[in-house]
């Protein structure tokens, strides 16, 4: 019979070793699910990993125990990949790896092991900083820096390197929130979000203004008109009333129905008349065209349509040793 390599019989021990370790210790309930296989080839890829992590080749025991928890979320390969991600800085995905690893231990984890890794996280959260971000509209989405970090309410506060974070939101029918943070290692903020609804165009527009300003320019046009015709009519009375002056001798030679001038008189008063009337209907729409062509004119006002309408925002400046605002915007 053909035996194997010691290199292969040795990680075949490690293998059923990790296997074996790992199903002693009690898996997360997310693990009952796992697909026929999952196990062994997470036991395979956790052994591989610890071998390079005794060695100090934590990039790849990185590698390892991320394909291992991909397939096997464990608490023995959570724990192990947030004691890897410690040392190769990444505080953040350290301590979110180590308390979910303590969260859901067994009481089978050793004493020793379950110290390390609460030692391990209180260096993990020593070393990064923590937001709780509120926001006041549900469902908003939430961001620090390009990173989606979940949707308003946020369920705990977010892990984020110290130094300057920006935290924003912006959903559908709110003007945008932005807040500028700075936190030192091991600190918790509060950052709260308080967003705005945009303001809609309530403008009515152009057209209605229009309108009613050509309507009153032509009102005050025909009614303009009106009024040279009714002067026009009484100047032609006055004349023919001259003309039967001279002829008859008499300062009223229209009175008594003298039948002489009777067809004249009559042109006369029908002149008279029609002035009368013109007179009245001309400054009639000459006031009213006047009085729409201003309405008009308020009416464009008040509907113009908003182009680059001011816009300012106030960022809170926020930490340890400034706090302010910022103030920004376009006109």
């Amino acid at each position: 019979m053909k035996r194997l390599p010691k290199h292969s019989l040795r990680a075949a021990a490690l293998a059923g070793i990790a296997l074996g370790s790992l199903l002693a210790l009690g898996l997360s309930a997310s693990t009952a699910h796992a697909a026929p296989g999952d196990e062994e080839r997470a036991a395979e890829l956790f052994a591989e990993g610890n071998v390079a992590f005794d060695a100090d080749r934590f990039d790849e025991a990185y590698a390892k125990y991320t394909a291992a928890y991909a397939l096997l979320p464990s608490t023995e390969i959570g724990g192990n990949l947030g004691l890897t991600e410690l040392r190769l800085g990444k505080f953040c995905d350290a301590g979110e790896h180590l308390r979910t690893a303590l969260e859901h231990a067994s009481l089978a984890l050793e004493a020793a092991k379950r110290e390390r890794m609460k030692a391990s996280l209180a260096e993990a959260e020593s070393k990064s900083a923590r937001l709780a971000i509120t926001v006041n509209v549900p469902g908003a989405e939430v961001r620090v820096g390009e990173a989606v970090v979940g949707h308003a309410p946020l369920a705990r506060a977010v892990c984020v390197a110290p130094g300057h974070s920006v935290v924003s939101a912006r959903p559908r029918g709110y003007l945008p929130g932005r807040v500028e943070v700075e936190a030192l290692a091991g600190e918790s903020r509060s950052v709260e979000l308080t967003l705005s609804p945009e303001a809609t165009d309530e403008s009515i527009g152009y057209a209605p203004g229009a309108v009613v300003l050509g309507l009153g320019a032509a009102g005050m046009a025909i009614g303009a008109g009106l009024l040279a015709a009714a002067g026009g009519n009484a100047s032609d009375a006055a004349d023919t009333l001259t003309e039967l002056r001279a002829e008859s001798g008499a300062l009223y030679p229209c009175s008594g129905g003298s039948a002489p001038y009777a067809d004249r008189c009559a042109q006369v008063l029908s002149a008279q008349q029609d002035h009368d009337t013109l007179l009245g209907a001309g400054r009639g729409l000459l006031i009213g065209g006047a009085l729409g062509a201003a309405a008009g004119v308020v009416l464009l006002i008040v509907g113009r349509p908003v182009e680059g309408t001011a816009a300012v925002s106030v960022e809170p400046v926020l930490g340890p040793s400034v706090n302010g605002v910022r103030l920004a915007g376009a006109f």
